[in-house]
């Protein structure tokens, strides 16, 4: 099993990788169901979760550029993810230090693949 980790300077590059598509109108419709949660206020921020089934790199390149691009979640102070394939997973802590690799974790014990999770956090002034 292959594991990635996307130090925040490498995010771009990973973003534009040999994905199949070069953005949002590339993405397959499964990429592009990705679910919502309503945001959560926790001490003057707002938190979301975001899930979406994918089977490929390319597909995790393709949600994580979806939701770097998107209102209002290309907004967000912080948007740590990961993901599990059946060969290869990996995370980002894209702000928050350690979160990526907790969401990992999680995955992991649960024993689930096929699926890319992030968490975003907004100052709840901005939303």
């Amino acid at each position: 099993r292959r594991h990635a980790s996307v130090p925040p300077n490498d995010l771009r590059r990973y973003l534009s990788g040999p994905a199949s598509g070069t953005g949002v109108e590339a993405m397959d419709a499964h990429v592009l169901s990705v679910t919502h949660t309503e945001p959560l206020a926790f001490k003057r921020s707002a938190y979301a979760g975001h899930a979406c089934a994918v089977r490929t790199a390319a597909d995790v390149r393709s949600v994580l550029q979806y939701m770097h691009s998107t209102a209002p979640w290309m907004s967000s102070a912080v948007s740590p993810c990961a993901w599990r394939l059946e060969a290869e997973e990996g995370h980002d802590d894209h702000g928050d230090l350690g979160a990526g690799e907790k969401l990992l974790g999680l995955l992991q014990r649960w024993d689930v693949r096929n699926v890319i999770i992030v968490v975003t956090r907004h100052d709840s002034k901005s939303l």
